[in-house]
């Protein structure tokens, strides 16, 4: 992540002109009309049993929110889903480039996707991206929050961080020297969102 080019914003500070335009969410807050148990993603167990079983005791308590994509033509099936929660990075787990911008000493604000995935019958349709531009999007119309960038935990070494880093985020410094990469990954919300350019 030490890169000279690295990106130093958010967005430039609170526009709610831009916050209250730009292209519409594709999602929706997860409902009783979902069907939750149509939905299936092979590639990640995790991600189909925290829809399925794991997601009420986290809502009730204020910790996320789940929001889902449904598909176009039958709206009680979920295309994909994430989540999101308050969260911050420190700031010595990112690239010393950005250290230096960014104000010194405290922690940066950030909205975490806990979980994200998509429904198997929807390999192959860009779901992914989508979803993670909608959530960047979701956050920076919280005008009343000062939100800095997107974070995550990409799961695994394998296809999720590829595809993490393809849509824009970078992986976080590991805690400690001679600690194993770390799978903590963030990017601020212009580097999601065309409007932001």
């Amino acid at each position: 992540p030490d890169k000279a080019n690295e990106d130093d914003g958010g967005g430039g500070g609170a526009n709610t002109a831009i916050q209250q335009q730009g292209p519409p969410l594709i999602t929706v807050q997860l409902g009783p009309d979902h069907r939750l148990g149509d939905f299936n993603c092979e590639r990640s167990q995790r991600v189909c049993c925290f829809l399925k079983i794991g997601h009420p005791e986290l809502v009730k308590w204020n910790y996320c929110r789940v929001f889902v994509l449904p598909d176009p033509n039958d709206s009680g099936h979920i295309l994909g889903y994430y989540t999101l929660s308050a969260s911050a990075v420190k700031r010595d787990l990112v690239g010393s480039e950005l250290r230096k911008k960014l104000p010194g000493g405290i922690p940066i604000p950030m909205a975490i996707i806990g979980y994200m995935g998509r429904d198997d019958s929807a390999e192959g349709q860009g779901i992914g991206k989508l979803l993670v531009q909608d959530a960047a999007r979701r956050v920076w119309r919280i005008a009343d929050l000062g939100i800095w960038g997107l974070m995550l935990d990409a799961e695994n070494e394998g296809l999720a961080k590829k595809f993490y880093e393809q849509a824009g985020f970078k992986r976080a410094r590991p805690e400690k020297q001679g600690d194993p990469p770390s799978l903590v990954m963030y990017g601020p919300l212009k580097k999601f969102l065309p409007e932001l350019n």
